[in-house]
C-alpha cells in the first residue's frame, strides 16, 4: 500500500469512527440492491444461481 493509499485509509477510518453501525447499515442496503438487481437480471435471462436477500 502507498502513502496516498495509506493515508485515505487513515481518513475514511477517521469518517467512519462513531458511525458504524450507519455505514453497516448503508453497505447492506448497497448489497441488497445489487443482489436484487443481479437476480432479476438472471431470471429475465431464463435461469439464475444468484438467490435474493
Amino acid at each position: 500500500m502507498g502513502s496516498d493509499s495509506t493515508q485515505v485509509v487513515v481518513q475514511m477510518e477517521s469518517v467512519i469512527h462513531g458511525r458504524h453501525d450507519l455505514l453497516t447499515v448503508v453497505l447492506a442496503r448497497i448489497t441488497h440492491e445489487c443482489r436484487r438487481e443481479a437476480f432479476e437480471t438472471e431470471v429475465r435471462r431464463g435461469f439464475s444461481q444468484v438467490r435474493p436477500t
